[in-house]
């Protein structure tokens, strides 16, 4: 299958006609399934900083008229990947808010998972474990699950944000949901203020998956301290 379609792009102008408030799941499902291949252009500058201070590729719908070199989410997801953006479609260059924002979370869901956002729509707890039978598991991600371009770029923010060897495990436990939760060596005592602590926390998650989750310890005192192995 091609990974640029200007069908694909045709039906995502007509998409982003519909007005905000009459955007359903429906709308949501045809559009995360079409924007993959739509032949985008563009932008210029190609990557720019959004508001939240993230870095993300800017894709623009292209002209109804004249000739423009064509480019997909699908075409550019591991370059995107490797360096560490996201991704906007924009009306225009220079259009000052965008039709749609992709977190390099999304992207990664993507490529892993074959979706933007692949959490489940009614997520069941799991059942309850009685007690004494409760089971944790720790390892390390795999590449498959994690990538190694993901890693170096958490431990790069980890470290801009005071973590000074910036570690982690992954933790599996059939209690929790979803089972596996991954681990950052991010302790609230390292922080002036908890607002700060939850501002660091928060921003890991543009790193990850929306279906993936992690948690952090509440000091560096825990049973789980030899568990961390450096990113």
């Amino acid at each position: 299958m091609s990974e640029i379609n200007i069908d694909d792009t045709d039906k995502l102008v007509e998409m982003f006609k519909i007005p905000q408030g009459d955007r359903d799941a429906g709308w949501m499902m045809d559009l995360l399934n079409i924007v993959p291949r739509a032949a985008l252009a563009l932008a210029e500058p190609e990557v720019q900083k959004g508001p939240d201070g993230f870095s993300y590729l800017q894709l623009t719908i292209p002209p109804e008229e004249g000739e423009f070199k064509g480019y997909s989410i699908a075409h550019l997801l591991d370059m995107c990947i490797e360096k560490g953006v996201g991704a906007v479609i924009l009306p225009e260059a220079g259009a000052a808010a965008p039709h749609w924002v992709f977190t390099y979370g999304n992207l990664l869901s993507y490529k892993l998972l074959g979706g933007f956002d692949t959490r489940p729509a009614h997520a069941t707890p799991p059942p309850p474990v009685p007690e004494g039978e409760r089971k944790i598991m720790i390892a390390q991600p795999s590449e498959a699950y994690l990538p190694a371009a993901t890693r170096a770029l958490i431990k790069q923010y980890l470290s801009l944000n005071g973590v000074k060897e910036p570690a982690m495990f992954m933790l599996h436990d059939a209690s929790m949901q979803p089972p596996q939760q991954l681990v950052f060596n991010v302790f609230r005592d390292d922080y002036p203020s908890n607002e700060h602590y939850q501002g660091v926390c928060q921003r890991i998650t543009w790193y990850l998956p929306p279906s993936y989750s992690f948690v952090t310890l509440p000091n560096d005192q825990t049973q789980f301290q030899s568990s961390f192995v450096a990113m």
